[in-house]
């Protein structure tokens, strides 16, 4: 798309229309270039806004953003507890609708309906109520483009999957550093300004900033894989079949979660 100017990008699109292709939008840099790809009704993105974006130090967190942020730093707070995780989740309508969707689907196989949160915390245990909360309020960003949201729950459990793969001992945690990586750009702030506001832990923080300890090398693999770098996953001793295993998977289990809708 940066080899044509809007206008020419336009009649590009209008002249492919009578072939019903379906439209792959390459070097997508900028939020503005993928919603105007997006308008035009191209099908599917690549560029660096969906890997690396590009954002401004020092904004602000939008006032339509606010609460999203604000929720996931109650949901991590460390000293919360069970009835307060409980609280701060039923008092969000549509957060709690789809997290008890989502837990009553088939990707749940419960032997009876769970109907209220307080289930779902006794059900799950608090760390797992955390990571799906935490699913179904990014997939609810206002704005969010799709495609960025399934890239993120693509990127997260295929971290969880490798983690389990190479025998770390918290696969899980290995799922919301994956999720997170990404916040930046479902936000539009810097990481490291959204992270002071959530307190996810020095553990998971050194991940996400500096892809350091276990869940930090399983990341940068998992970044790795979508560049292609096969030479460097191999050196983070992961063979590319393994990846490529995970990396399928994780497409199959994202298509499957009924609250991107």
């Amino acid at each position: 798309v940066n080899a044509l100017t809007e206008a020419e990008l336009k009649e590009q699109v209008q002249a492919l229309r009578r072939y019903r292709p379906r439209l792959l939008a390459e070097k997508v840099e900028t939020r503005e270039q993928f919603e105007l790809c997006r308008r035009l009704g191209f099908d599917y993105f690549q560029g660096f806004f969906l890997e690396r974006p590009q954002v401004m130090q020092g904004t602000s967190i939008s006032t339509a953003r606010l609460p999203v942020v604000m929720l996931l730093a109650a949901l991590y707070r460390p000293e919360v507890d069970v009835e307060e995780l409980e609280e701060i989740i039923s008092r969000d309508v549509s957060l709690s609708y789809k997290l008890l969707r989502y837990l009553n689907s088939p990707l749940f196989p419960v032997r009876r309906p769970i109907d209220s949160i307080y289930q779902a915390v006794v059900y799950l245990g608090m760390e797992e109520l955390r990571v799906w909360a935490s699913l179904v309020i990014l997939s609810a960003v206002p704005n969010a483009p799709r495609a960025l949201v399934v890239m993120l729950m693509v990127r997260a459990k295929m971290c969880e999957l490798l983690a389990r793969g190479l025998g770390h001992a918290e696969p899980r945690r290995c799922f919301t550093v994956g999720l997170f990586s990404g916040l930046d750009a479902l936000l539009d702030v810097p990481l490291p300004q959204l992270l002071d506001r959530i307190a996810l832990g020095e553990e998971m923080t050194a991940a996400l900033l500096r892809r350091q300890g276990d869940s930090g090398r399983i990341l940068e693999c998992v970044l790795r894989y979508e560049q292609a770098d096969w030479d460097h996953i191999v050196r983070l001793g992961v063979a590319p079949q393994v990846a490529v295993s995970a990396y399928l998977d994780a497409v199959r289990w994202a298509n499957q979660a009924p609250f991107q809708t």
